[in-house]
């Protein structure tokens, strides 16, 4: 049946699929300016760096550079410039509406 990542470890094929359902949350949370995103945005840029880094540097036995350790340093940039914008998005995002 369908196997995404047959060589990885189920937590990291399960955490690799979830992106597919949480990286456009993200950005239609964000597209909405809520905290919710920025917040979500950050906890998907960071996890996914690890992920990747440990998917590139512990699991793949190969030696120096390779498409997927490029990719994993193109993602470890955009996940230091989500964190590097986080506070100024947060500021600017809309707060959660308190009912009462």
């Amino acid at each position: 049946c369908f196997d995404p990542y047959p060589d990885l470890p189920g937590w990291l094929r399960t955490y690799f699929v979830a992106l597919t359902l949480f990286d456009p949350l993200a950005a239609v949370l964000l597209a909405r300016c809520t905290r919710s995103g920025v917040a979500l945005a950050v906890a998907v840029f960071l996890s996914d760096a690890f992920a990747n880094g440990w998917a590139n540097y512990v699991l793949d036995p190969a030696v120096g550079i390779t498409v997927g350790r490029f990719g994993h340093a193109v993602t470890t940039v955009l996940a230091l410039g989500v964190c590097a914008t986080a506070p100024r998005l947060w500021r600017a995002a809309t707060p959660v509406q308190q009912s009462g």
